[in-house]
Order: C-alpha cells, then structure tokens, then sequence
C-alpha cells in the first residue's frame, strides 16, 4: 500500500492531496498485461531532473519506466515503492494499482528529490 504524503497547503475538502493514496490501493502484480506503463528519463546531462515532470493515467494498474542515459544513479519511486537503482543505461520500474488522484513520482537516490528529482501522476 502507498503511503501518504502530507503537502502543507494541499488540503481542500474532499480533494485528493499530492503523495496521498488513496484507500485500497494495492500493489499489482508486475506480470500483469493489463498495467499501463509510462515511460520518462533521468536528464541525459548529469542533472537532477526527469524529462517529465506530469503525467496523467488512467486508474488502475499503472507502472513507471525510468530509463538511465546518464552517468548518475537513479531510480523511479511512487510513495513507499522504489524501483531498483540504476547506473547508465539501465531500467528502473515502479507499480501500483491506483485510484484517481495526485500522486507524487521522485528518485529516491538521497538528495536527487531534493534537488528536485520529482514529479506529478494525475490519475483519472
């Protein structure tokens, strides 16, 4: 299950909050055909940033495709999930099942969110 992410400010009645997930997400099963996936990368140039930093899916089964062109380490994390940590021309992958919202993306290398390593998944 996801954890939520409090974001002071983003409280609005009855308004899903950025990182928040939402109640009876669950993990999906990473075989599954029927996950839709989202792909981005990590800034070719060395620096702290995804190519993308919205995405808008469909609820359901979603996962994240980070591919690696650059000399750091990185990899895609979605709350309390992490994908493994990649160097250079590697594949970091995330999954969840996920109800509509806004949910929070980031690199979870320490001080890459930071840096601002992050991102938006609006699901619908």
């Amino acid at each position: 299950m996801l954890r939520p992410l409090l974001v002071a400010g983003a409280l609005v009645a009855g308004a899903p909050v950025l990182g928040a997930a939402p109640a009876g997400a669950a993990p999906v099963d990473p075989t599954a055909t029927s996950a839709r996936t989202y792909s981005l990368a990590a800034a070719a140039d060395g620096s702290l940033r995804f190519t993308r930093t919205s995405i808008a899916a469909r609820a359901g089964a979603v996962t994240l495709r980070l591919r690696n062109p650059s000399s750091n380490f990185h990899n895609i994390a979605l709350g309390t999930r992490r994908g493994r940590v990649v160097g250079r021309g590697g594949v970091s992958t995330v999954s969840a099942r996920l109800k509509p919202g806004r949910y929070l993306y980031y690199c979870s290398v320490p001080g890459h969110r930071a840096a601002g390593m992050r991102g938006t998944l609006t699901v619908r």
